[in-house]
């Protein structure tokens, strides 16, 4: 007995010599595996002879693991396939931060295929965190988790995802009001918007997420970030030192968000977006300004869910499009929510549409929006006045504020801003009831310490 448990640690300390990857992944603590395009198939997943398929690290990989994706040339094609990760491990891109400086060498991932992940390159688990990678092309999305309790996604380069135009974020049913109380226009299945390149969907439970510092950026039909929270789930998400831009809205869309967070049913989500940057968010067409409803930050409940966003120090500039295009829309949709959203130390410049919209549209419905240090600046609506006739807002107002929903409560705030150079008023205030019967019960707006000029 002595003699085989010998020979049989002996062996062990030899195989873990032998293939240094297989020693950690195997052994007591998390294991490291290392990945690479272009390797010789006989890899072990050591830094060595690293694998060289996402499928290969994604069979022998263990929970908690590392998986370090070595830089390959731009010659050789990137790792395809995608990869579903597995609770509290962490895909790294090796070597220095793919988003600073020109490099020869690039950790890159992409999905090509639908089969796998559903055509998602990264698939989250619990408690995942994604680093360092330059994500894309993808079928569908770049960075997706549903039902997670917890992510990280820092740091990535993420490009031309959802090539397939996969509807992914939904902006909740509504009635889009006319001058004439009553008569709104039912959008009974909402808008669709492509598929995000980072998405999270929390269904349930209590979740954290934090998105920062990510490149996402040239897609033909998907959102940028969008964080979704249903049935009883409670979510806390940061988003925050992220840049997007030239974020286009697909043929098969109604709708594109540079971010989009959302709230249905009786979920609550509490998000902090701050230091984040949208620029040249959806379509142009030469000769006009195109077709897209296009948004730089977008905010949409609708039931009896509760969300609350605070935004900061967010850059925006160009959002192109039709009469639509926005660069802070807040929603409710239907059903009742409650709505608290802040903008602050903020720029919102170059909207073909209003610039700022605060739109309950739900009876019964709360919305509080306070503006505090914000400039709002040159609207480029070309509609001409005969829209202004059909319905309030949608006509490159800097500041619109409606309340459409019976009993429902409007508030809008505004401290130490600016609205100027846009092209019908600088601030729009209306009430239109078209979600239940009878007024609304309250609609005010407080503006203090500000400038409106030019408009």
């Amino acid at each position: 007995m002595r003699a085989s448990r010998l020979t049989g640690s002996l062996a062990a300390v030899l195989l873990s010599l032998a293939l240094p990857g297989l020693c950690c992944a195997r052994g007591h603590g998390a294991g490291v595996w290392y990945v690479k395009a272009a390797a010789r198939s006989a890899g072990d997943g050591s830094r060595q002879a690293p694998f060289n398929t996402l499928a290969a690290v994604q069979r022998i990989s263990r929970p908690g693991d590392r998986i370090v994706i070595l830089p390959s040339p731009l010659s050789s094609a990137p790792l395809d396939g995608g990869i579903a990760l597995k609770p509290r491990q962490v895909l790294v891109g090796g070597g220095p931060s793919v988003l600073h400086g020109r490099r020869a060498a690039l950790p890159r991932i992409e999905n090509t295929l639908s089969s796998g992940q559903h055509g998602d390159a990264v698939e989250l688990a619990n408690g995942d965190t994604v680093e360092n990678l330059v994500i894309g092309p993808a079928y569908r999305g770049g960075i997706y988790g549903t039902g997670v309790k917890g992510a990280t996604v820092v740091g990535n380069d993420l490009s031309g995802t959802n090539t397939s135009c996969t509807t992914g974020f939904v902006v909740q049913p509504f009635k889009l009001p006319s001058l004439v109380p009553g008569a709104g226009v039912p959008f009974s299945s909402g808008l669709p918007n492509g598929w995000a390149a980072i998405m999270v969907d929390e269904p349930r439970g209590r979740a954290t997420v934090r998105i920062s510092g990510n490149y996402v950026h040239d897609a033909g039909c998907a959102d940028g970030i969008d964080v979704r929270a249903s049935g009883a789930a409670r979510v806390a998400a940061a988003v925050t030192h992220n840049v997007l831009t030239r974020l286009q809205e697909g043929s098969a869309q109604q709708s594109v968000l540079a971010i989009g967070v959302q709230t249905i049913d009786t979920a609550t989500l509490v998000a902090r977006l701050s230091e984040n940057t949208e620029t040249y968010i959806g379509s142009a067409v030469e000769g006009d300004q195109g077709d897209a409803d296009s948004e730089g930050l977008f905010a949409n409940s609708a039931g009896p869910s509760r969300l609350t966003e605070h935004v900061d120090h967010n850059t925006f500039a160009h959002g192109l499009g039709h009469l639509s295009a926005n660069c802070f829309e807040v929603v409710s949709s239907n059903g009742g929510p409650t709505m608290n959203v802040t903008l602050s130390r903020s720029s919102c410049q170059y909207v073909v549409g209003d610039i700022l919209e605060a739109v309950n549209l739900s009876a019964n419905a709360t919305m509080h929006f306070a503006i505090d240090h914000v400039r709002a600046e040159h609207s480029e609506f070309v509609g001409g006045p005969a829209f202004h006739q059909v319905e309030p807002g949608d006509d490159g107002d800097c500041l619109f504020e409606l309340a459409a929903g019976a009993a429902s409560n409007t508030t809008v705030k505004m401290t130490s801003s600016l609205l100027s150079g846009c092209q019908t008023d600088g601030l729009e205030v209306a009430s239109s009831v078209d979600d239940g019967t009878g007024p609304v019960t309250q609609l005010s707006f407080d503006v203090r310490d500000s400038q409106i000029t030019g408009n």
